[in-house]
């Protein structure tokens, strides 16, 4: 009589493919008993493994995409640098402009006043013409020269209106890469999640297909057969 009996169960449905024992045959333990049909388990199973690698191959793709993020914001925070000295620049450009219209317009004074001071001593026959057509060609001379610096300061002021737009699209695009740093990172974090869940399910997918291989928990004989 037997010490112990123990029925041992299939955990799964399915079809019985192989019957491997007889009754009075002694077995040894995790010894094979029967098949059942595992088509099925063994599809899902292929379907989990390539979805596994599916999954490990966007972590890869995700951990590249955050190497590219922190490139990207490496560049955009020079460009931050250089469009911040570039309006430094401008601003260094519009004051040189503005005290060269200051000096021309006290030279041009000077030159006016002295026109016509040269103009009354031309009436009082206490000068000659040359002298006063000289004053006259730098009085003109000095209007053209401020006329060009006043356009070359309107020119500056301009760029550097251009300069501060520059520097807030940089530090804007600086943000806009700072925040695609983040959703890449967070893209990472779920691939690796992904993968731990095929992971997870190519584990109970191999457990699936085990449960249709029945084997003996114990050492024994084989008292009954349930199917033939």
């Amino acid at each position: 009589k037997p010490a112990k009996i123990l029925k041992v169960q299939a955990s799964v449905g399915g079809r019985v493919e192989e019957l491997l024992v007889k009754e009075n045959q002694l077995v040894s333990k995790d010894q094979l008993l029967l098949t059942l049909n595992n088509d099925t388990q063994k599809r899902q199973l292929e379907l989990s493994r390539l979805q596994h690698k599916v999954n490990e191959n966007n972590v890869v793709d995700r951990e590249r995409q955050l190497k590219l993020a922190n490139v990207q914001i490496k560049v955009n925070e020079n460009n931050v640098k250089d469009r911040k000295k570039q309006f430094k620049l401008a601003e260094i450009q519009i004051q040189v402009s503005l005290n060269n219209v200051k000096d021309l317009e006290a030279n041009l004074k000077d030159i006016q006043r002295r026109l016509k001071d040269e103009e009354t001593l031309f009436e009082q026959g206490s000068s000659t013409r040359s002298q006063l057509d000289v004053l006259q060609l730098q009085y003109s001379r000095g209007e053209i020269a401020l006329k060009n610096t006043e356009l070359g300061l309107e020119r500056s002021r301009q760029e550097i209106s251009r300069a501060k737009i520059n520097v807030d699209n940089t530090i804007l695009n600086l943000e806009r890469s700072r925040e695609d740093m983040n959703g890449s990172k967070l893209g990472v974090v779920n691939a690796q999640l992904a993968v731990e869940r095929s992971k997870h399910d190519v584990a109970l997918r191999e457990d699936a297909l085990e449960d249709t291989l029945i084997k003996a928990k114990i050492a024994g004989i084989i008292t009954a057969k349930s199917f033939e």
